[in-house]
């Protein structure tokens, strides 16, 4: 488990970066919330999935760390935002498995 937890923490890193450093560029909120954000959340989950396999915390934290960007940059409308996020994460995860099972079976031959 504590290996698992290490081996979150440069894609949590790298939300982190994405849902606080990037809207204090001069950046369209809409661009961000709607084609940024979650193209950040679905590369590192996918990232995160092929290297680790399928994990549930990953979408979790990602939800997470969204809900105070919620309330420091965004208003109340970005709510569903979490939901969706976690939602493409846990696809993300999802898809990175497909790939770690198929690299997995290629180094075992």
């Amino acid at each position: 488990m504590k290996q698992k937890s290490l081996c979150l923490i440069p894609y949590v890193m790298a939300l982190i970066v994405g849902f606080y450093a990037l809207p204090l560029f001069p950046i369209q909120p809409a661009l961000l919330v709607l084609l940024a954000f979650p193209a950040l959340v679905f590369v590192c989950s996918i990232v995160y999935g092929i290297r680790q396999g399928f994990d549930i915390w990953l979408p979790v934290i990602a939800a997470i760390l969204f809900v105070p960007t919620i309330f420091l940059f965004y208003n109340e409308t970005a709510w569903i935002y979490v939901i969706i996020y976690a939602v493409t994460s846990f696809v993300g995860c999802g898809v990175g498995r497909l790939f770690h099972k198929t690299a997995s079976k290629a180094v075992m031959k």
